[in-house]
């Protein structure tokens, strides 16, 4: 069986779960914390390719699977943007 691999810049399955982990321990409102996601190419000369998603920290986990994504999203934070990936 093949294993697919994430996308350039993207983390791993495993990395992307402890990261979000790490957050939600990290954020006063832990899995409740309002986020933003970006989904698209990490680099892109055409505007407009990407997409931004807002919701809950504690539902990113989901975010790898998300179909207009290719892995961990090339950049996420929360809405007081207190830290960014």
């Amino acid at each position: 069986m093949r294993t697919m691999l994430p996308a350039e810049g993207s983390l791993d399955r495993e990395q992307w779960l402890r990261l979000v982990g790490l957050l939600i321990a990290a954020s006063s409102a832990g899995p409740r914390t309002e986020c933003f996601a970006y989904l698209g190419p990490a680099v892109n000369d055409h505007a407009g390719d990407g997409h931004l998603l807002a919701g809950r920290l504690g539902d990113a986990a989901a975010l790898y699977d998300h179909p207009l994504g290719q892995g961990s999203p090339p950049n996420f934070w929360p809405a007081d943007r207190s830290w960014i990936t």
